[in-house]
């Protein structure tokens, strides 16, 4: 039997569905909202030096800390999983920062208190902002420029901060900015290197942030949603 029959009226289906994307495409609701990229660091490499299994658990306990954090915060949805990392989105930024600092935080304490488990892990985490659709699958799935530019972000590897920022994110929030100070410090701007734009043809700026862990350990504001688990562990104590 000769296959070009079959090719052909694959063809013509796959034409005929694309055809009506326009006007579907036209009809998707958009929605202005903060995102968040959160990155297992090394899983790959990890997985080749130690095994599938150990891969495995390694990446679990990933976004199983994922999950437990954004439990505690009502306001911040996880609407993707990509292999080992996730995308976050909120209706503003302040609870997809608090969030992610959380995560680093855990994250570094594992790694402090169990060097020798098989499941300690950086994580590296992006933050961005736009006007993305929701798209029509069989899962809840978003696509749109902000998505984009902040998968290019998160391409960056910097030797002195694991939580990078787009610029109109940071300056659109720089009225409550400064509340964070006490532990959190804001690189100046910096534009994205032309190899990490993978051929986009606008200019992408970002900031880089980090946290002073000890500092961070002695901060008593923000972070509504964990107000009450720190009543119930005082409690407890």
């Amino acid at each position: 039997m000769r296959m070009k029959p079959v090719v052909t009226k694959l063809l013509g289906s796959v034409v005929g569905q694309a055809e009506q994307f326009p006007a579907t495409y036209a009809s998707l609701p958009d929605e202005t909202k903060y995102l968040c990229m959160v990155d297992l660091v090394g899983s790959s490499n990890h997985r080749i030096l130690n095994g599938a299994k150990l891969g495995y658990v390694r990446g679990e306990t990933f976004f199983a800390l994922i999950r437990e954090v954004i439990s505690r915060c009502p306001s911040v949805r996880l609407i993707k999983e990509m292999g080992d990392a996730v995308l976050l989105t909120a209706d503003g930024l302040r609870p997809l920062l608090e969030t992610v600092i959380i995560v680093t935080q855990v994250a570094h304490l594992l790694r402090v208190t169990h060097p020798n488990e098989p499941f300690p892990f950086g994580v590296r985490a992006g933050l961005g902002a736009g006007v993305i659709k929701k798209i029509i699958r069989p899962h809840e799935d978003f696509l749109g420029t902000p998505i984009d530019e902040l998968a290019r972000i998160m391409n960056v590897r910097s030797e002195t901060s694991n939580i990078l920022i787009d610029d109109d994110a940071y300056r659109n929030n720089i009225s409550w900015w400064k509340e964070y100070d006490e532990f959190l410090s804001v690189s100046d701007v910096i534009k994205l290197p032309v190899t990490n734009s993978k051929g986009m043809t606008k200019n992408i700026y970002y900031r880089e942030l980090v946290v002073s862990e000890a500092e961070f350990q002695d901060f008593n504001e923000n972070f509504i949603d964990w107000r009450e688990e720190k009543r119930n562990i005082q409690a407890d104590v």
